[in-house]
């Protein structure tokens, strides 16, 4: 059915005036006046059209302007995810993890102690014969080392001298900017540890009072003490830290043994 006719078929059914009115009485195409596909106008147009030589050189120019235009942009796309998959600040550089091969299931062991945030924080452990792998040596050699951060934030290295390890592995290259920050974290946790094991029981009160104390003289006074309810027989403190919300946690703890 032809649409004009339609679109009065339409406006007689509804008896109001909707969009759908307005674009038929607004219709710049008369229908009824158009030739049919067996006239002579129809056959005449048609066989112009198809007279007609192609520019295939024009189509083709501009079809692969639009083809490199399409893959400059998927490039772009894959760069920009590639380089904020491949690239992640340490958060957490408390947590820092020795790897005895390439393989996150191998055995591991981590380093407590020093603010270098580096794979060179795992050296130590390879010197003293705690990691070993006949691979790269025999007991007390020390390996290339690389590291990379884990989705927790934190550090893992392993022994390569492979650049992409990381990405061979599914984790992030280290953002070298974080690294300085990464090692004033790291300095802080061991000044807390340092805290807690000088006495055998810290009260819980004093201890919130005294981290204060060291937040503010290290240069974290933007950080968040959370102290968690002690109990008769928890009321010495401990802590915990989370790095990345800059928040220490005091957690109430039995007396250390003598």
């Amino acid at each position: 059915m032809p649409h004009r006719r339609h679109c009065e078929g339409v406006a007689a059914m509804n008896r109001r005036s909707d969009a759908f009115d307005e674009l038929c009485r607004h219709d710049p195409i008369d229908e009824f006046a158009l030739p049919s596909h067996d006239s002579p106008q129809a056959q005449r147009l048609l066989a112009e059209i198809t007279a007609a030589p192609r520019n295939s050189r024009h189509t083709s120019s501009r079809r692969r302007r639009i083809a490199t235009a399409i893959a400059v942009g998927i490039a772009a796309v894959a760069t920009f995810g590639a380089a904020w998959i491949v690239t992640r600040p340490v958060t957490q550089p408390q947590n820092i993890v020795c790897y005895q091969s390439i393989d996150l299931n191998s055995d591991r062991v981590g380093v407590g102690y020093g603010n270098d945030v580096t794979a060179a924080a795992c050296a130590r452990a390879w010197a003293d014969g705690t990691l070993t792998n006949p691979e790269f040596g025999p007991t007390g050699s020390t390996p290339p080392l690389v590291a990379c951060v884990s989705d927790v934030g934190s550090l893992a290295v392993f022994p390569s001298n492979d650049p992409n390890v990381c990405q061979d592995l599914g984790l992030a290259d280290v953002d070298p900017s974080s690294v300085p920050g990464a090692g004033a974290v790291r300095s802080l946790n061991d000044n807390l540890v340092d805290y807690f094991l000088s006495d055998s029981c810290i009260p819980l009160p004093r201890a919130t009072d005294d981290i204060r104390s060291i937040l503010d003289a290290g240069g974290f006074a933007d950080w968040t003490i959370v102290e968690t309810q002690g109990a008769p027989d928890r009321t010495c403190g401990s802590f915990s830290m989370d790095a990345e919300s800059t928040t220490i946690y005091i957690i109430a703890v039995p007396r250390l043994s003598p």
